[in-house]
């Protein structure tokens, strides 16, 4: 807007362009316009419309998002070529809300470029797949569905190493494996003392180094979740997100804390925290806080405490809870 338009839009909220920088908003307090020099205005901060763009950090292509510039109620100058009318009057109540919203915003934004990317992976493999290009390297690429391990006995432990030397201890190890004995393929898990059971009941004492397999989705946090969960909460989880038309493909992100903790302690056996779930349904975006508590016992059934808390972004809550016989 010109200096004569600024003037009339003196009190009223008009949007600052910092570029990469990241777009903000709020009140032109006031308009300095002297002859012959470009106008400037006087704005309080209110809030933010967009993110700053992704930079670069390091030689290894690692990226984050800068700092926003400016904070609530923060008074700057600005140079009018910066300014412009906000015609949009349904604007956040806070700078905390706003903020809120651009995440909301730039992560639609990457969710469109991943499907985007993916509907383009996809016609490029029914391209390369319909025509008489030769698929034998291509598909050598491809990300395979399980991981393959090796088993070995290491000092008083018994674990699995796969391709990249990343060691799997044996001892409460929770995942379903493959593997193959006397010529016949079996699914199983492990028992103790290096001995696995088929889903079937064969017990198979395995060789040093002979190979395992586990699918890959198991490493997926929000299916451990799931697999953690009892039956009865997990059954609650999911009449609550059908409440909110969602299901468990609705999710766009799992942080799973209490995976963390059980990687990364040894010998523990009280677990504390929130998971934190967002899913995104036809209604908005939801986010489920998931407070934890868990209590292993040697000789008696575990304590388990879960509350689910459903937010959405119109302010909607909901909230459940479990706990069996052994919980406070």
């Amino acid at each position: 807007m010109d200096r004569k338009q600024a003037q009339l839009n003196i009190g009223n909220v008009v949007r600052i362009d910092e570029g990469d920088s990241g777009t903000y908003y709020g009140i032109l307090e006031k308009v300095i316009a002297e002859p012959r020099k470009p106008w400037r205005g006087i704005v309080v901060i209110q809030g933010v419309f967009d993110l700053p763009n992704l930079v670069d950090v390091d030689k290894e292509n690692h990226s984050e998002i800068p700092p926003l510039l400016y904070k609530q109620g923060e008074t700057r100058e600005f140079e009018g070529i910066k300014l412009s009318v906000v015609l949009d009057d349904d604007l956040p109540e806070t700078f905390e809300m706003s903020v809120n919203k651009a995440v909301r915003i730039r992560h639609f934004e990457w969710q469109r470029e991943i499907e985007s990317l993916k509907t383009k992976q996809d016609m490029l493999l029914h391209y390369l797949s319909t025509s008489n290009v030769n698929l034998d390297n291509f598909q050598s690429n491809k990300h395979s569905d399980v991981i393959t391990y090796t088993f070995h006995h290491d000092g008083d432990r018994f674990i699995l190493i796969d391709e990249n030397e990343e060691r799997l201890d044996l001892e409460d190890c929770p995942f379903t494996m493959k593997w193959e004995a006397q010529n016949e393929k079996m699914i199983g898990t492990y028992d103790r003392n290096g001995i696995f059971v088929s889903e079937h009941g064969y017990r198979y004492s395995p060789k040093e180094g002979d190979l395992f397999m586990i699918d890959r989705e198991q490493f997926d946090p929000y299916v451990i979740l799931r697999n953690e969960l009892e039956p009865a909460a997990l059954s609650s989880l999911e009449k609550n997100l059908e409440h909110f038309q969602l299901s468990h493909e609705d999710l766009v992100d799992c942080h799973n804390s209490l995976l963390t903790q059980l990687l990364n302690t040894k010998d523990q056996r009280t677990f504390r925290g929130a998971n934190f779930l967002l899913y995104k349904g036809p209604e908005g975006m939801i986010l489920v806080q998931h407070h934890y508590e868990r209590t292993l016992h040697h000789d008696k059934n575990d304590r388990i405490y879960d509350r689910f808390e459903f937010t959405t972004d119109q302010g909607k809550r909901a909230i459940a809870t479990y706990t069996n016989e052994y919980s406070i």
